[in-house]
């Protein structure tokens, strides 16, 4: 839904007559249908607001007296945090009004004129309904304002869900053409370029705490029948993860150097050795410097090269250690690359252009009805409201990443397909706005609630853990005995909770990076694969990590985080998950 090539209507209100109202062709081009159905509401609606107000100030003796200009009731609204005061006038140019309200200040702003109207507006049994010559009470008046009010906010209420319903739509198709090249790409390196054949395997395992019980586990085996390739990407990658740990070791290397200088130079000097061990660890700061620069130089030579000769291979660096067998390279690349495609697979079918969940969310409402969301209801703004159902079910629900991917909602500006000087632009521009608010908020919390549960860890007694089965494909079912205390109960499960939340979190990382147009762009394929390489690690060892997670949560110390990972780029930061590079602090 657009609005037309100009904001001209939002940006500079019509004379206070209704015939004005269809005159400006960018009215109706939202969408021609709505917009001519709303046109029609809106004029039956002010001409029964005008005959309320002749009503609350003449009785019912004149009722055809004509509305005078000073029948409009103004108030004094204050907007942008108590910066800015402004008179509204509830007349026939109220609709354009709220829109360039909503342009400068979003849904805050109209819930900024409906609470100042709010306290204009008598109860109900204060009410003097005006009667034979009978002077009104002034509140009637109030009441009409109001109810005209709020049809029109309804009115913008329906042309933002009807542009909302349009973005997600254009995002959906964007995200959808960008898997099914992604996934076109892994298939014809599978079938073409490795040539990999995947291999089923079958043992039994014994089953943790269980007395002796064994299940069967199936494995699958990759090998690459295309050995030329195989022979060269496997010299190249040796060279690669060999440069990758140097350039990790001469990091460690640099950052003892620097805590020891700073230590030294905090350190009051009372002789001159002092002073020569400062210069000496400057002198190996400079050196240490050169040597990072010029192994993360030659890494990336590296990864330029892995690129020309087979791009994909860049997904495997993160998993290989030095000394790395050629069939370790082949069943880590055929891991990822089958992973991946059944992640793309996944996506596209969750996500469908024309199944909208703004649509589902803001039911359609009949024009001239109370919009029943909600979202108006409650007051808590459109795009917040989708915001936050967005960002709640985003990790369980494929769908939403078409509302929750910056990046590709930028594109959409930045290649025209949401015009810039459209009321789409408008409301990309306030979902987006609300979208990264909403993120921050979200991480606030969880870095509050980790405090919290941190704090009553360390409070709690010790727990005594009888047993704990964790399938990788499965919820957690701890088995619990010898739990003193509610609050060792509910370390315990936040414990168990923060393990299965990591998991999500990266599920949803790896969504979001499969997402983007440029997903196996070189610079990409390497994340894309530390991403892999992490979730599948937390999947070998989940039983190991889970135990850890509860004794160390119980002894009052942290488990080693995940490293951080970037969720979307937005206008103003970063936005991080849960995952942090090294350990948590305390």
């Amino acid at each position: 839904m657009t609005t037309g090539s100009d904001l001209s209507i939002v940006i500079h209100p019509v004379p206070d007559r209704p015939e004005r109202f269809d005159e400006n062709p960018s009215v109706r081009e939202p969408e021609a249908d709505l917009a001519e159905r709303l046109q029609s509401a809106y004029r039956a609606c002010f001409a029964e607001y005008e005959k309320e107000l002749k009503k609350a100030r003449n009785g019912t003796r004149t009722p055809f007296a004509p509305v005078e200009l000073s029948d409009y009731r103004k108030i004094s609204v204050v907007f942008n945090d108590g910066e800015d005061e402004d008179e509204v006038v509830f007349d026939f140019s109220l609709y354009e009004y709220l829109l360039e309200i909503y342009v400068f200040e979003g849904w805050n702003g109209i819930l900024r004129i409906e609470e100042a109207l709010d306290k204009l507006v008598p109860q109900p049994a204060g009410l003097d309904a005006p009667s034979g010559g009978v002077p009104a009470n002034p509140g009637t008046h109030w009441v009409a304002v109001q109810t005209f009010f709020r049809f029109t906010r309804d009115l913008l209420a329906l042309l933002i869900r009807e542009a909302l319903v349009e973005i997600e739509r254009k995002a959906a198709t964007a995200i959808t053409a960008n898997l099914s090249r992604s996934a076109n790409l892994i298939s014809t390196a599978w079938t073409a370029e490795f040539r990999i054949e995947r291999e089923r395997k079958e043992k039994e395992e014994l089953v943790p705490f269980s007395e002796g019980k064994t299940v069967k586990v199936v494995s699958y085996s990759y090998r690459f029948k295309n050995r030329e390739l195989s022979d060269s990407l496997f010299e190249t990658l040796s060279e690669a993860v060999r440069q990758k740990f140097a350039y990790e070791d001469a990091l460690k290397s640099l950052s003892d150097v620097r805590d020891a200088l700073l230590r030294a130079k905090q350190t009051p000097r009372y002789h001159e050795y002092q002073d020569e061990e400062i210069a000496g660890l400057t002198g190996s700061e400079l050196e240490l410097q050169q040597l990072a620069y010029r192994s993360e130089e030659f890494l990336r030579s590296i990864r330029e090269v892995i690129g020309i000769k087979c791009p994909l291979g860049l997904i495997a660096l993160d998993g290989l250690r030095i000394g790395f067998t050629r069939e370790k390279m082949e069943q880590k690349i055929g891991e990822a690359l089958w992973e991946l495609y059944g992640r793309l697979d996944e996506m596209g079918r969750g996500i469908d252009p024309e199944h909208s969940r703004v649509a589902a969310m803001l039911p359609a409402a009949p024009i001239g009805k109370p919009v029943a969301w909600d979202a108006v209801k409650r007051r808590v703004g459109i795009e917040k409201y989708v915001v936050d159902a967005v960002i709640d079910g985003a990790p369980d629900d494929p769908g939403r990443l078409s509302l929750a991917h910056e990046e590709t909602l930028h594109r959409l500006v930045e290649k025209g397909v949401i015009a810039r000087d459209s009321f789409e632009s408008v409301v990309y521009a306030q979902y987006l706005c609300a979208l990264i608010d909403g993120i921050e908020a979200k991480r606030e919390d969880e870095k509050a609630s980790e405090k919290f549960w941190g704090n009553l860890g360390r409070m709690s007694a010790a727990l005594s853990l009888a047993s704990l089965a964790t399938p990788p494909t499965a919820e957690f079912a701890p088995v619990l005995m010898g739990v003193a205390t509610i609050a060792d109960l509910a370390v315990l499960a936040y414990s168990v909770h923060s393990i299965i939340g990591n998991l999500a979190q990266l599920d949803h990382a790896l969504r979001l990076e499969l997402t983007g147009a440029d997903a196996f762009a070189l610079e990409h394929l390497a994340r894309i694969g530390e991403l892999f390489q992490i979730r599948s690690e937390m999947l070998d060892n989940i039983e190991q990590q889970a135990l850890m997670e509860l004794v160390l949560t119980a002894g009052g110390a942290r488990w080693a985080s995940l490293k951080k990972l970037t969720l979307m780029r937005g206008y103003y930061f970063d936005m991080e998950t849960l995952l942090d590079d090294g350990e948590k602090e305390n």
